[in-house]
Order: C-alpha cells, then structure tokens, then sequence
C-alpha cells in the first residue's frame, strides 16, 4: 500500500503521517543561465514536518486505491507510522519511490528524498531577449530606477557634455583674439612683420670731374 500513498502525497503535495507528522511537497523554484543560454525546470522536494493534518481524505483515497474498507486502509496507515518511529532507530526505511526515514544525529525522525530524475523536468533554450524600448525595472546601487530614466539620463549627460565643450571652445578662441589684438596694438607690434622701423632718406652727390 505504500505506493499508493506515495501516490497521494504527489497528487495532494501533502501527506498526514498520524502521530508523527506529514510529508509535504515543496516546489522549487526555475532559474536561468544567461552563459548556458538554459532554463533550468524548477525541481519539487518532499520534506517532513512535525505538523500533523486530518488523515480522512488520505485514508479514503487509500482505501478506493487497494480496494479495501476504509477501516483496514486506517489500520494499514496506523500501523505503518507506529512501525516508522521504531524500525528506524537502526536504519532506515524506504517509501516507495519517494525517499528514505531515518534517524539523524540529534536522534529525530527526519526523511532524505530521492532525487527527481531531470529527465521529468528538462531545461529548455533561452535565448536572452533585450527590448530597448520597453520600460523595465533595475537596480542601481541602492536606488531602484527603469532602463528608459537611465537613457533620458545619459542622453541628458552627454548633451550637457557637448555645451560645455563648445562653450570652452568658444572661451579659448575669445581669449586668443584678445591676446592677439593686445599683441599688434603694442609698442612692439610691427618689428616681427617688417614695418616697424624708419626709414631715413639719405643723399649721395657725386663728384664734379672737368674733361
């Protein structure tokens, strides 16, 4: 009849063990690998619980799943909890295709599952898609903030970067202009160009010479 309760805790994700607890089936969770380009199936794990449930419906499927009176499939479930807690003092005991009830170190009633072969759960390509255009959340540093605000951002950036630069370009040749006007307007302003220095006039005669 074990299989037929491993059978009922896959189907309810939850088992009662009266007297000793439950098993419960926990889903996991998917994950994805950008590297691998995979999708990795979430995998389900059984875990014990001390918390205990109603038995009834467990009981009833039990019953309609052995073909047996209700009565016999309490009697069967009873029984196997009560041999649980004292079989396992020296090993451990299986349920079917489920996992293992055993003893741990701090000698409490615990249960390692089986692992699920992958083969149930197979991952999946996932190409990684981007949509630049499509508002999405992000976290930067500590403040959490859209893809489409940090564009406005660095395109607001980049547009104060280029005024600046053609305002210091505009400085600079304001200031070349300034220093070259100061530069002819001098003193010295035509030595180098050749027009800077008189020019006296001067008079030969040329000596009278009789025939």
């Amino acid at each position: 009849m074990e299989k037929h309760l491993t059978a009922y805790l896959f189907s309810n994700k939850c088992c009662p063990l009266p007297g000793i607890g439950s098993l419960q089936v926990q889903d996991g969770g998917a994950f994805a690998s950008v590297s691998e380009k995979k999708m990795y199936a979430p995998v389900p794990s059984i875990h014990f619980s001390k918390e205990e449930f109603p038995e009834d419906k467990c009981i009833h499927f039990l019953a309609k799943a052995a073909r047996v009176p209700e009565a016999e499939a309490r009697q069967w479930l009873t029984r196997y909890c009560h041999t649980l807690q004292i079989e396992t003092e020296g090993e451990e005991v299986a349920l079917a295709d489920a996992g293992f009830f055993y003893i741990n170190s701090h000698g409490r009633l615990s249960f390692r599952p089986l692992v699920i072969p992958r083969i149930f759960n197979p991952d999946i390509d996932a190409e990684r898609v981007i949509h630049p255009h499509t508002a999405h959340p992000m976290l930067v540093g500590d403040t959490h903030t859209t893809n489409t605000a940090m564009q406005e951002y660095f395109a607001h950036d980049d547009e104060k970067q280029n005024n600046k630069g053609w305002i210091g370009a505009l400085v600079l040749a304001a200031l070349a202009a300034i220093l070259i006007v100061i530069y002819f307007t001098g003193d010295h302003a035509n030595v180098n160009s050749g027009n800077g220095k008189t020019v006296t006039p001067e008079t030969y005669t040329m000596p009278y010479r009789q025939k």
